[in-house]
């Protein structure tokens, strides 16, 4: 439905992350292609690293992460957060929950199914979460989303896995909608495609 927002030779990072190993995340064609791909370290569940060997990527750009794992990344604190996966070739998919030296926590949801077991991750204080809201191929369908955003009562929600594909998409403004009279609502914030978002703790 949209263009890529930028080429893969554009982008320059310090860690790529991959939730899981479906080509809308764990895109190869792309991963071949970035700038400083031999400086990355790519962070990603055992199927996403058994395709990025595939790759010829060494084991020094590679960290493997699954659920209940828990990583550094240099001042980043990584955990391995629950999912319920898509479909059976990625059963390792996995959220993100990453903390900074400062304690500011993002949590991606990954692509996941809504399971109230989701609910555990109440235990950490999240200031900004990526959550999916397509409601098809085994994502959290908009109600679904609400109810653990609702939950887990992050400072700031981000909808996405939206407005890539025709066949598979949601409206974020009837997300946002839905979170009326929450905390979560007033700081719901939709972006548009290539667009940054800065975070800065109240």
């Amino acid at each position: 439905m949209v263009p890529p927002p930028l080429e893969p030779e554009e982008i320059a990072c310090d860690y790529y992350l991959c939730t899981h190993n479906h080509g809308d995340h764990a895109d190869l064609a792309t991963i071949e292609h970035i700038r400083n791909k031999d400086a990355i370290t790519f962070v990603g569940p055992k199927t996403v690293v058994k395709s990025l060997r595939e790759l010829s990527i060494p084991p020094k750009n590679l960290c493997e992460v699954n659920v209940g794992d828990v990583v550094t990344l240099d001042s980043i604190t990584l955990r391995g957060a629950f999912c319920i996966p898509t479909d059976e070739t990625v059963l390792d998919t996995t959220g993100f929950l990453l903390t900074t030296s400062d304690g500011i926590t993002l949590y991606h949801t990954g692509d996941t199914g809504f399971h109230d077991f989701l609910f555990y991750l109440s235990q950490y204080p999240i200031d900004v979460m990526l959550v999916c809201i397509n409601g098809q191929l085994g994502n959290m369908a908009i109600d679904e989303a609400v109810t653990l955003t609702r939950y887990l009562r992050p400072r700031v929600v981000i909808p996405n896995h939206y407005g890539m594909f025709a066949f598979n998409t949601a409206d974020p403004v009837l997300f946002r909608g839905r979170l009326t009279g929450t905390r979560a609502e007033a700081a719901c914030q939709i972006l548009t495609l290539g667009e940054r978002y800065l975070y800065t703790r109240p």
